[in-house]
């Protein structure tokens, strides 16, 4: 008993306002409290009662708390990733490749970077300094014009406009100043034929003392062809004005010149097939530039024109019109393709004013329009 009395004095010191257990005693299977103490017992069953509600309370907080922290442990689970993404993509972004050898998110597909102002870089591409005559020799006075089949212009500078009517026709290191409205003018020969075979190669055409409508080379009188490379044109209103059968490449075509009510471009078709548009610089630059690059189906049906590896930019509404304008006559060009070019937005935001390229119908047969990127960064244009 001493024990039980040890046992009820600590409840007491415990608990001074409740008095100890009455001792019980079982009759048959009910536990009865002993008789004469139902005081005791109603007591008691508070005092369990009590216990309970604390139990339940203490219970419930320790569930709370539980919960709680489940919860904030779930939260940072869910941050986690981010955390850990951002951190590998910190650690990542010092060894990753440069934005011209790395694949761009979607959303990045599209978005113009800034311009870093003109003349954009033209490390591998034609530019004043690698175009051009190669060396030239006296200054002969124009204009002059073709005589014979197989003849060479070659290391003069004409100070005028030269005139081709002949066939095989070569002209090769000149420098042109030219006068008059096509400073070279290609042109059917006597018998109305187009002249075979015209090369016109490290030539440049300085159209500083022409008018500023003037074209530089014009061979669309009876879309007659030709070739130009490794050449240049500066200070013109207007560049090439192409019609069928021609080959325009590695070279640099910078119009800088305007006038009332102008409509121009570095070069165009008003309808023709069979041209090559390859690894050209080709700026348009003041008001009045339709695109560095127009193809319009006027008077024929644009077809079979390879666009690939050039550098343009204008201050024009687009860089291309793609030979399918709906207000033309032949509103729909076909085997047309534009690729692995590169646009920048060193004259136009969006390498003209409203975007890179227009008047493309990617529907028509053989039309094609991918690897195109904007110079800047090397990320792919949102033209595809």
């Amino acid at each position: 008993m001493e024990s039980v009395a040890t046992e009820s004095a600590a409840e007491s010191d415990l608990f001074p306002q409740i008095r100890p257990y009455p001792m019980l005693r079982r009759t048959g299977t009910v536990i009865k409290a002993a008789k004469g103490s139902s005081h005791r017992a109603r007591i008691r069953k508070l005092w369990i009662a009590g216990i309970v509600a604390l139990a339940l309370v203490g219970s419930t907080i320790v569930v709370a708390m539980t919960h709680k922290m489940a919860s904030s442990s779930g939260a940072q689970s869910e941050v986690s990733p981010s955390e850990t993404e951002t951190s590998q993509s910190s650690d990542a972004s010092a060894s990753s490749p440069s934005p011209s050898s790395s694949s761009p998110s979607k959303e990045a597909r599209g978005v113009p970077p800034p311009s870093a102002g003109f003349p954009p870089n033209l490390a591998g591409f034609p530019s004043p300094e690698n175009t051009g005559p190669r060396s030239t020799g006296p200054e002969i006075a124009g204009p002059i014009a073709t005589s014979s089949s197989g003849q060479v212009i070659e290391d003069v500078t004409v100070d005028g406009n030269i005139t081709i009517q002949h066939d095989d026709v070569v002209v090769r290191d000149v420098r042109v100043m030219g006068t008059g409205n096509y400073m070279i003018n290609i042109r059917p020969k006597s018998d109305g034929a187009c002249p075979a075979n015209i090369r016109i190669e490290f030539v440049e055409i300085d159209g500083e003392n022409a008018p500023s409508e003037a074209i530089a080379v014009y061979g669309s009188e009876a879309n007659c062809g030709f070739t130009f490379d490794h050449s240049k044109i500066v200070d013109t209103g207007r560049g090439i004005r192409m019609g069928s059968n021609v080959a325009v490449s590695n070279s640099y075509i910078y119009v800088n010149r305007t006038w009332d009510g102008a409509h121009r471009t570095a070069l165009s078709d008003n309808g023709g097939s069979n041209l090559q548009i390859k690894n050209n610089t080709l700026f348009c630059e003041l008001p009045g530039c339709s695109a560095a690059l127009s193809l319009y189906g006027s008077l024929a049906p644009i077809e079979n024109v390879l666009i690939e590896g050039n550098l343009m930019s204008t201050t024009g509404q687009y860089c291309i019109h793609g030979g399918s304008v709906s207000s033309k006559d032949f509103p729909s060009g076909s085997n047309i393709r534009i690729v692995n070019n590169r646009f920048s937005t060193s004259l136009g935001a969006r390498c003209g004013k409203a975007g890179p390229v227009a008047s493309f119908d990617d529907g028509q047969d053989g039309n094609a329009l991918s690897g195109n990127v904007w110079h800047e960064n090397g990320e792919p244009v949102g033209t595809e």
